[in-house]
């Protein structure tokens, strides 16, 4: 009886042993086994949220210092400007060229498939251009105010899409009635310049009376205002009525 009790005693001895090695080898420090099933699903979770590198978009290049004849936007210039407003106003000058010009700055890409919709319910599509939209806003602020390219410049026409340019492409052919201009200051201080344009359009040598609109005449001059201003990173132009 006795070695009976005996071997129950020493059976249940080693039955707890082995139980508490179990418990301390899990769960005791903790170094043998480390993940519970809710941190489990954490990581899981955490792996399939992951989110993919952002998009790099090419270089904006459709610059005056890349431009192949640079000559052409050299005048008309005002002579009473002085050298740095003179190059702010050459740029200014290329860059609604530019914009106006077939293929706006030469961009190219591929329409969107959904059109959007005009505040009047014209559908229209923008082109996906591959190129960094802060890279040519950057450009277009080294000649004009950033109100001035964010309210008129811009504006519509190219938008930011997750950082890639888009455009609508309003593109045309520049005037070409367009022949010759005279400047006249209006005013000058420390801060701000004004002056005007008399710019002359002519159709001679171009088209006939009878194939013009009936509202054209063979050659007519346009008044056009332009206002520069100092800003923290140089003189920018402000305003520019010039369309080309």
């Amino acid at each position: 009886m006795r070695k009976i009790r005996r071997k129950i005693i020493i059976s249940s001895v080693v039955v707890l042993a082995l139980i508490g090695f179990i418990i301390w080898g899990y769960s005791g420090d903790g170094s043998s086994v480390n993940t519970t099933p809710s941190q489990t699903t954490s990581k899981i979770t955490t792996e399939a949220s992951a989110t993919e590198p952002e998009k790099v978009y090419l270089p904006f290049s459709a610059t005056l210092e890349n431009y192949n004849d640079k000559e052409f936007f050299s005048s008309p210039c005002p002579d009473f400007l002085n050298a740095e407003q003179k190059k702010i106003w050459q740029e200014a000058y290329f860059m609604t060229y530019m914009s106006v010009a077939e293929n706006s700055f030469g961009l190219t890409g591929e329409y969107e498939k959904s059109p959007r919709l005009s505040d009047d319910g014209h559908e229209y599509h923008y082109m996906r251009t591959g190129v960094s939209y802060d890279e040519m806003y950057s450009y277009i602020t080294t000649a004009f105010t950033k109100e001035y390219t964010e309210e008129t410049f811009m504006a519509d026409t190219y938008i930011n899409d997750n950082g890639e340019l888009l455009f609508h492409d309003r593109a045309r052919k520049p005037d070409v009635s367009y022949r010759d201009c005279e400047f006249k200051l209006i005013s000058s201080n420390y801060n701000k310049i004004e002056f005007s344009m008399t710019a002359l359009y002519s159709w001679k040598d171009i088209a006939t009376l009878g194939e013009l609109d009936k509202t054209e005449t063979e050659s007519h001059l346009e008044e056009h205002t332009f206002t520069m201003v100092r800003t923290e990173n140089g003189w920018r132009m402000d305003e520019y009525s010039f369309w080309l």
